[in-house]
């Protein structure tokens, strides 16, 4: 048997992206691409092997990658929500900004 790559690549490939996202602090950016590449090393090890049986570890890892999966798609969502919401506040201070231009010029 062998262990489900793709998923452990598509893990691999959105760490990468988020170490290189700007919205991200640089510690995490940084600790993110070296997740990512350590990921992509152990992808291709296991990609090369097959398993004669499923260990408790073999299924251990395989539970653990897709919850892994999940929770970092939501980590995404949460930060393009974030994001969003900036873009947001920033258009209302923009907004706010002028306002207070009319403001000052009333008596």
């Amino acid at each position: 048997m062998k262990f489900n790559c793709a998923d452990l690549l598509k893990l691999a490939n959105d760490l990468i992206a988020l170490g290189m996202d700007g919205r991200l602090s640089v510690n995490d950016r940084m600790r993110a691409g070296v997740l990512g590449e350590r990921v992509r090393i152990i992808e291709l090890v296991l990609d090369a092997k097959e398993f004669g049986q499923l260990t408790d570890l073999f299924r251990q890892a395989t539970d653990e990658l897709k919850r892994t999966n999940e929770c970092l798609e939501e980590a995404k969502q949460f930060v393009d929500k974030t994001a969003g919401a900036l873009e947001k506040v920033a258009s209302l201070m923009e907004i706010l900004e002028r306002l207070i231009g009319v403001a000052i010029k009333l008596k």
